[in-house]
């Protein structure tokens, strides 16, 4: 198997097993519909975006956030940048990937489009976080910040030779306008 078991149950929820009527793959992205993963343009058509890890953990998560679409998640050992800062947000509705999961998955769609006011609040304000923190200037900022943490844990005296030179961002420019 090439990804995590739950991942088939997921995908048989929308089938015609006992879960037929559970997911509705017009409003609910997975990998039933079509058989295919969806392009990040098409889950932007979708009211509900699933995200489950895959064996270990899954990138995923990144390129549904800023859809407008209402993420379900469930609780995940594998915690990467992007899963704990959504998380940290609450702008996400959780689902048990444990037994009957399906019912459980149900059960959260169902709440949820019971709320559709609260839901159109929760999505609209999950993509206006996206928007802002997940911008190219926001990851430079959070990758900066990273690195200077990073260099003052490093216990060496950083010996410059007159051979190098330091990349600045004025060389980049000048090396990419080349092209």
């Amino acid at each position: 198997v090439k990804t995590n078991r739950k991942r088939i149950e997921l995908v048989n929820c929308g089938r015609g097993s006992e879960g037929a009527s559970m997911l509705d793959v017009a409003n609910v992205q997975h990998k039933e519909h079509l058989g295919k993963p969806v392009s990040a343009i098409r889950r932007t058509e979708h009211r509900y975006l699933i995200y489950m890890d895959g064996k270990t953990f899954s990138g995923g998560l990144l390129p549904m956030t800023p859809t407008g679409a209402i993420l379900l998640i469930h609780p995940t050992e594998f915690v990467t940048l992007h899963t704990r800062a959504v998380m940290s947000t609450g702008y996400y509705a959780e689902f048990s990937a444990g037994k009957d999961m399906c019912q459980n998955i149900s059960a959260v769609l169902q709440l949820m489009n019971d709320d559709e006011e609260g839901t159109a609040k929760k999505a609209a304000a999950l993509l206006e976080w996206a928007t802002a923190e997940l911008s190219m200037r926001s990851v430079e900022r959070y990758m900066l910040n990273m690195l200077n943490a990073y260099a003052k844990l490093q216990r060496f005296d950083v010996k410059r030779s007159s051979t190098l030179q330091e990349v600045r961002w004025s060389l980049i420019r000048k090396n990419v306008m080349r092209h």
